[in-house]
C-alpha cells in the first residue's frame, strides 16, 4: 500500500469502475500507480475511449485521477 485509497493489486478495477460508471465526474486517490493500472489506463483509452486526468501529488505521495464514465448499461437487465 503507498498511501492510496486502494492497494495496488486492486487499482485496476477501481479505475474499470469509474471509467464505465455514469456520465458523471469520478476522482480517485491513488498510491503509487502500479504497472497494472497503467496498463489498465491504455486499455480504457483503447476500447471504451475514455481518458483520465492524472495529478500528481508530492507532498502526500498520491495521485489524484480523474474521469467521465463511459455510461455502460445492463442491456440484459428487463426495463419496465
Amino acid at each position: 500500500i503507498d498511501r492510496g485509497v486502494v492497494d495496488s493489486s486492486h487499482q485496476g478495477l477501481l479505475l474499470f469502475l469509474a471509467a464505465v460508471g455514469p456520465e458523471e465526474v469520478s476522482k480517485i486517490r491513488l498510491g503509487r500507480l502500479s504497472p497494472n493500472a497503467i496498463l489498465t489506463l491504455r486499455h480504457l483509452q483503447t476500447i471504451f475511449g475514455v481518458t483520465f486526468n492524472l495529478k500528481a501529488e508530492p507532498e502526500t505521495g498520491t495521485v489524484l485521477c480523474s474521469t467521465v464514465g463511459a455510461n455502460l448499461c445492463n442491456i440484459a437487465r428487463a426495463t419496465t
